[in-house]
């Protein structure tokens, strides 16, 4: 972690139901956390809402986390 950055609280972990850990496909998860991010650390994403129509291909990106690799729930 960085020395300025703080941890923040996990409160629900979403998982694709098409993950299963040894393929590359569907190795996606959502991570909600208990309180918002609202500093330079970090920035809330867009979801889209319930039934919205979304277009067949999406690509996304992002990186990050500690060392640890240790979610705080």
């Amino acid at each position: 972690m960085h020395e300025c950055s703080s941890p923040h609280k996990v409160s629900e972990i979403y998982v694709h139901s098409g993950c299963d850990g040894c393929k590359e496909a569907n190795d996606l998860a959502v991570i909600a956390l208990t309180n918002p991010v609202l500093t330079d650390e970090g920035y809330p994403v867009c979801l889209p809402e319930e039934n919205e129509h979304l277009p067949l291909r999406m690509i996304g990106a992002g990186s990050g986390g500690d060392r640890r690799l240790i979610f705080v729930k």
